[in-house]
């Protein structure tokens, strides 16, 4: 079974937000840093600044990488969860995803790929299966239960200890 880390980020729906999902320190700035697991929002200073969007800086091989997602566009339903997978291991590509008692969910999902989201009953367990396409690898991602109104991704990192990260984003909408 592979662990797995989980965040709450509390979201304005008018900023950008940076997500280190890696084992060390990350500078974005001289003067800013982020440890494993923090976050930084950065709020829209101008109209023409992009929409808001979730950067996700990530291991890649030895070093690390950044790559950029737009904000969840829709809230759940009361009492309900989006979840959505994001395949961020360079090491494994592409993978088979599949849920434990269910439907295949992507059969060849690439690196920087994600799952459409999918909306959920909360609670409810949610174990997932990922195989690898080329050597047949599996890795299970157990132990998580949905929570409700919120919208969740699932980071899937080259991080052998803990591979998969959580981050629930509440009010999660981005600018119309």
């Amino acid at each position: 079974m592979a662990l797995f880390k989980e965040t709450t980020i509390e979201h304005d729906c008018a900023s950008s937000i940076f997500l280190n999902l890696t084992c060390r320190r990350v500078d974005l700035t001289h003067d800013v840093c982020l440890k494993s697991g923090e976050y930084q929002m950065i709020k829209k200073r101008s109209e023409k600044m992009d929409a808001p969007s979730l950067h996700l800086v990530y291991p890649y091989k030895d070093s690390e990488a950044v790559c950029l997602f737009p904000l969840p566009s829709k809230i759940p339903p009361e009492g309900e969860t989006y979840f959505q997978f994001i395949h961020l291991n360079s090491e494994v590509e592409p993978v088979v995803v599949k849920a434990r008692y269910g439907d295949e969910l992507n059969p060849n999902l690439h690196l920087r790929d994600t799952l459409d989201p999918l909306l959920l009953y909360a609670p409810m367990d949610l174990p997932l299966d990922l195989t690898h396409s080329g050597s047949g690898n599996r890795v299970a991602f157990e132990g998580f239960v949905t929570k409700p109104n919120v919208w969740t991704l699932c980071m899937y990192t080259e991080n052998e200890k803990t591979p998969f990260w959580i981050v629930h984003l509440r009010n999660a909408r981005s600018l119309e």
